[in-house]
């Protein structure tokens, strides 16, 4: 994998993407088609007035070029049908966190999180090395990434299917 700095502050996403399939930005917008400009919220400030990307349009890119994104959540919850009850999680906070620094030790793809403003941003990475389209690299632990205002909420991880 190599660092990619996105074009437009709305493109962390398909930036981040792109650096997990090892292809330019560029591509990915043409697999999508858009760059993400188009302003759809004109009340909100940039970037958040742009279209942006969704998830799922990634996941789409994948599977065209032959990859899975699988998302792991990095503290699921359960709760029943119905409400009533508060949601549960699923793992204690320190097993999730060991199990999530794992998957990125050991793979690759994109990590979604929450900003420090609030905000998300999305960040590729590789055998444990962080991979952020604002133009820098570390090493993943869940310190290194909170000590720079971001707070990691899923990962998707992308294997080759065919």
């Amino acid at each position: 994998m190599y660092l990619q700095k996105k074009p437009h502050p709305w493109s962390c996403l398909a930036t981040s993407i792109a650096m997990a399939l090892e292809i330019p930005t560029w591509h990915l917008h043409e697999l999508v088609g858009h760059d993400g400009s188009h302003i759809l919220f004109p009340d909100l400030p940039e970037p958040q007035c742009r279209r942006g990307f969704h998830i799922n349009e990634a996941v789409l890119a994948c599977l065209a070029l032959g990859y899975a994104a699988s998302p792991v959540e990095l503290a699921p919850h359960i709760a029943p049908s119905g409400g009533g009850s508060p949601p549960a999680p699923v793992y204690p906070e320190e097993h999730a966190f060991r199990q999530f620094a794992e998957m990125v030790q050991c793979g690759r793809g994109v990590i979604e999180c929450k900003t420090g403003a609030g905000n998300w941003h999305a960040v590729a990475y590789e055998l444990g090395t962080i991979y952020d389209p604002d133009g820098r690299e570390f090493d993943y632990s869940r310190e290194a990434c909170e000590g720079r205002g971001l707070f990691t909420v899923r990962l998707w991880q992308i294997e080759r299917v065919k």
